[in-house]
């Protein structure tokens, strides 16, 4: 019987293709897709690290689930002051050395934009998802959810390359039981990441903090 009603309901989802349109026809490697609905659940919750070497972040970008927490381990022979003014999760880690002692916890969904004190020109971002249907896009520009219960569904894309980078590009879907639907969703994309001119001339850090 638990056999049945696994096939029925497998024979009544959907699947939801998703096709993005960048201006421009730039490419669309890189976005990130969520899909928040009646067919997904909460974001896994793990630990993430973010290093700081030759006065850069690695990596660029990192994502997240809700409830996760995130540390900083400085690689390089003088200081970082890390922090994120982001409305989702804001914090301030002061200078340090090492593998840094305070632990971020990343409690609100949203786009975590990380700077450095010391040197302008550091970026990255944390995306924190609350749905585990989350995606990277490549140059193909689809990417398809499939196994998903009829009903509405809200998709968020995002990426460093967006002309607003403070909040996803979101739009809504309604997916009907045992159907194959695709939407198609444009966005505007700069070519390349903007990111703060490296001063090699900045003063570099290595008093005590």
């Amino acid at each position: 019987m638990a056999a049945l009603v696994e096939f029925s309901s497998l024979s009544h989802a959907a699947e939801l293709n998703i096709k993005i349109e960048a201006f421009k026809q730039r490419s669309t490697d890189g976005l990130v897709i969520e899909l928040i609905g009646a067919g997904t659940s909460a974001a896994p919750v793990d630990e993430f690290e973010i290093n700081q070497l030759d006065k850069e972040f690695i990596p660029l970008l990192t994502i997240a689930g809700v409830g996760s927490s995130l540390s900083f381990n400085n690689q390089d022979q003088l200081k970082h002051h890390i922090y994120s003014i982001s409305k989702a999760n804001p914090f301030d880690l002061p200078l340090h050395n090492g593998r840094s002692t305070k632990i971020i916890q990343l409690n609100q969904p949203g786009i975590i934009k990380l700077g450095c004190n010391i040197h302008d020109w550091m970026l990255a971002y944390v995306y924190v998802a609350q749905s585990d249907r989350v995606k990277i896009m490549d140059k193909r520009s689809i990417v398809s959810f499939s196994d998903l219960p009829a009903g509405e569904y809200q998709i968020k894309i995002w990426s460093p390359r967006l002309r607003n980078t403070r909040k996803p590009v979101t739009t809504s879907v309604t997916l009907a039981g045992g159907q194959s639907q695709t939407t198609t969703i444009k966005v505007k994309l700069r070519k390349r990441i903007r990111k703060p001119v490296r001063n090699e001339q900045a003063a570099d850090y290595n008093g005590d903090a």
